[in-house]
């Protein structure tokens, strides 16, 4: 009976909600787990009398769970790094700006099934429910398939994240936009990097780039690419502009 509910609220959504399902690369066996991980708290609140739930308590498992899959992923992939960085890793992948990153490209919050008032104030659109509700549908693929499948759909979903994280010159934030978007606010023209220098031998190479603003001299960086050198000249700029 419980089910039932859920799968009438499928069968009124069905091919929108098996187009979820091919961008997930998931079929589920049982479709009321999907539909429960999609149902935000106005709709479920709206049909009182139905006694729906919503995806809250989904959203709570999930996030237990991506925490494990990507700590033991990070765990695997990099036998070498220490646990302070691994900490750092995982937070970057389970950040609400990467998962929402992931879930816009499957254009997520067009299958949020909301009440009427989430609707208008566009609902669909804001960041906290579509990550949660990414959470959500990672619970609801743990109860359907279990530890193993939801890997396998984890990982998929996070193959380029992962690939960025392997790169030499990753950085885990993004000085460089911060920035810029720092400077716009403030009416200022856009930064320009300069490479001051550089030292060392061709496969351990020292870069030093400075930020100049307007022609005038800001902050100094080093790393070993421009980019980093670069990320790191942003930063200490951002610095001396908040000082």
């Amino acid at each position: 009976m419980e089910k039932e509910k859920y799968l009438k609220i499928f069968r009124g959504r069905e091919s929108l909600i098996l187009s979820l399902e091919k961008n997930l690369g998931y079929q589920f066996k049982d479709k009321s787990l999907l539909v429960r991980a999609l149902i935000h708290s106005s709709f479920a609140n709206e049909k009182h009398e139905d006694k729906l739930k919503s995806n809250e308590r989904f959203e709570f498992i999930g996030d237990s769970v991506l925490n494990y899959i990507i700590s033991t992923t990070l765990f695997k992939i990099f036998p070498e790094v220490n646990e302070g960085t691994l900490s750092k890793y995982r937070s970057f992948l389970v950040s609400t700006n990467t998962i929402y990153e992931i879930s816009s490209k499957m254009d997520l919050g067009r299958y949020l099934i909301l009440g009427k008032g989430e609707e208008k104030t566009g609902g669909n659109k804001k960041k906290n429910l579509i990550v949660d509700c990414f959470e959500a549908i990672v619970a609801a693929i743990y109860f359907d398939g279990g530890l193993k499948n939801l890997r396998k759909v984890i990982l998929r979903l996070y193959r380029k994240k992962l690939r960025e994280l392997k790169r030499e010159d990753f950085v885990l934030f993004d000085y460089k936009s911060k920035l810029q978007e720092i400077l716009a606010k403030k009416g200022l023209p856009s930064p320009k990097y300069v490479v001051l220098g550089e030292s060392g031998p061709d496969h351990a190479k020292v870069f030093r780039v400075q930020v100049t603003i307007d022609g005038e001299g800001y902050g100094i960086g080093t790393g070993s690419s421009k980019k980093e050198a670069q990320q790191n000249a942003a930063k200490n700029t951002i610095f001396i502009l908040k000082g």
